[in-house]
């Protein structure tokens, strides 16, 4: 073998393990262990206390977005942390949940919804395009005020 020839092979291979070296990962595992109880303090809990009607409401939302971007309609100032990784839902069907929900709310004149169900109807197409549709409907409740439990009221159980 000629010594350019080695050369060339020693280049190549030496590249290979620099790039193998750069582009391999590391994973990290963490448990729930890790946070002594020493690090944890209940300080109080709240309840919220709310009235609501036995009578259904219902509103739609709707939302589109073309190459993933900015949302083109108007939710109700629902446009902040739209869709997560694991919720299920693309932050478009996420939007028109939200916009049904406030429009089912804005409506009623109501605060929540309790009981909210669904259907969405989505329409995509890769990347380019995506449009969902969205009735919610649930039962409506005005939240009245928050109410502090004493934490001797709590029953606290010790987890193995």
């Amino acid at each position: 073998m000629k010594k350019t020839t080695k050369k060339h092979v020693f280049t190549a291979a030496g590249t290979f393990l620099l790039a193998l070296a750069f582009l391999t990962g590391c994973t990290d595992t963490r448990v729930a262990n890790d946070i002594g109880a020493t690090n944890i303090q209940l300080k109080a809990r709240y309840e919220m206390k709310t009235s609501h009607s036995n009578k259904r409401a219902t509103g739609t939302g709707e939302c589109t977005t073309y190459l993933h971007s900015v949302p083109t309609s108007d939710v109700g100032g629902l446009l902040s942390d739209a869709g997560t990784l694991f919720s299920g839902l693309t932050p478009v069907q996420a939007l028109a949940l939200r916009a049904a929900i406030y429009d089912a709310c804005k409506k009623s004149d109501a605060d929540i919804l309790l009981g909210t169900r669904y259907e969405m109807t989505t329409t995509s197409f890769w990347f380019f395009y995506e449009h969902a549709t969205c009735t919610a409907s649930g039962y409506p409740a005005k939240i009245e005020g928050i109410e502090q439990i004493p934490l001797s009221t709590l029953k606290i159980t010790e987890i193995d």
